[in-house]
């Protein structure tokens, strides 16, 4: 709903692998890695004032423990332990 309320416009398409560029041409083009472990994504998501305030306090301490306890048990698996863990269950 906030991309509707704020209209921001869209960014130029992108017609080539952002991968193969330099860290300055995805710097000049706007183009940043989305948070990559458990830390950054807590941080980007506590940054976040909008999602704060529709989440409200309870839901984001519940929301932020779960994926605390999640990102514990999956520390010290293989990522074929985790697929297959997960894999019939949602």
């Amino acid at each position: 709903m906030a991309g509707l309320d704020d209209r921001p416009a869209l960014p130029d398409p992108i017609g080539e692998d952002p991968g193969s560029w330099t860290a300055g041409e995805r710097e000049t083009r706007g183009v940043r890695p989305l948070p990559a472990d458990t830390a950054e994504q807590d941080a980007a998501l506590l940054a976040s004032p909008r999602v704060a305030g529709v989440l409200g306090d309870d839901l984001l301490g519940a929301f932020r423990a779960v994926r605390a306890s999640d990102a514990a048990w999956a520390a010290d698996r293989t990522a074929d332990e985790i697929v297959a863990a997960h894999l019939w269950r949602y």
